[in-house]
């Protein structure tokens, strides 16, 4: 009976431990494809290494920096022996440019000879205050490097050749003289009297000729102290500042000779208002209507 039981006990003892062997093996096998699973997830997830900032180390000693020598490379200056400055009224007031031969130079003086040519009304008179002469002028100068050149000739406004020379600079001579001329600019009232002056083209194309608009239009051009007056049909007055009466003379002389020229007949020249009449009061309440000036203001003017 004993021997029964224990082959029994055996023969189940047997089988739980087959069983359990079984149940192992199924367990790894699970186990092994979690594995798997998650080790594709880490690689999917997985984030990429981060880049280390600055150089990669190198082996060995460093090495020794030297610095390199800095050559540095002067160069010459050109000779400089001829310039070519502008003067108003003995005083230069302007730079044209600086050349090493004559030959250049004369170049440049003789171009802006030319460039004289292209000025139709030209500056005559100086405002400082004052209404002077102006005297505008290019000097060509030449080196005086060793004081052993004489003083320049040039022709005065007479025509004669009389001698040039630098009162307060020894270090250069005048070699040749030219007048030189600029375009006069003008303040038309209505417009800014410094920064928007317009200039003697401008005022006959826009103040005289595009105000001809019909065959029956007239303008009427006159004189009043240093103020060019224009008188249209319809359209209110317009007036033009000279800087002195003999300015605005100068300036309606040259409209009346251009407009014989283009051969207009709408543009009258009237004349100048000097004698106290009828006239001229009608023109200084215009003025005073057109500017809100008082009568004293209107009538100042300058010789």
């Amino acid at each position: 009976m004993l021997d029964e039981k224990r082959q029994k006990k055996l023969e189940n003892f047997m089988l739980e431990q087959e069983d359990k062997k079984i149940k192992l093996k199924i367990k790894k096998r699970k186990n092994k494809k979690k594995r798997h699973i998650i080790k594709d997830e880490k690689e999917i997830i997985k984030p990429k290494k981060k880049r280390k900032v600055g150089r990669p180390k190198k082996r060995g000693p460093k090495k020794k920096r030297v610095r390199k020598k800095i050559v540095k490379i002067v160069k010459e200056r050109p000779v400089v022996d001829f310039k070519i400055v502008t003067v108003i009224n003995g005083k230069q007031n302007g730079f044209i440019g600086q050349y090493q031969t004559y030959q250049d130079a004369n170049d440049k003086f003789e171009s802006l000879e030319r460039d004289n040519e292209k000025i139709i009304f030209p500056r005559k008179y100086l405002n400082k205050g004052t209404i002077d002469i102006l005297k505008d002028e290019y000097l060509l100068l030449e080196k005086n490097r060793y004081g052993d050149k004489d003083d320049g000739v040039a022709r005065n406004e007479f025509g004669k050749f009389v001698k040039q020379k630098i009162t307060n600079n020894d270090k250069w001579v005048i070699r040749n003289k030219k007048t030189r001329l600029v375009e006069e600019t003008f303040w038309v009232y209505g417009y800014d009297p410094k920064t928007d002056r317009k200039t003697f083209t401008w005022i006959y194309d826009n103040l005289l000729i595009k105000s001809l608009e019909n065959t029956y239009d007239v303008v009427r051009i006159f004189v009043y102290k240093n103020k060019l007056l224009i008188k249209y049909d319809n359209k209110p007055l317009s007036m033009v500042m000279c800087k002195n009466k003999s300015d605005s003379i100068r300036m309606y002389n040259l409209i009346s000779d251009k407009i014989r020229t283009d051969k207009i007949k709408q543009i009258i020249c009237v004349g100048a208002y000097n004698i106290v009449c009828d006239a001229r009061r009608e023109i200084e309440k215009e003025i005073m209507d057109l500017t809100g000036w008082n009568k004293i203001k209107i009538q100042r003017s300058t010789n």
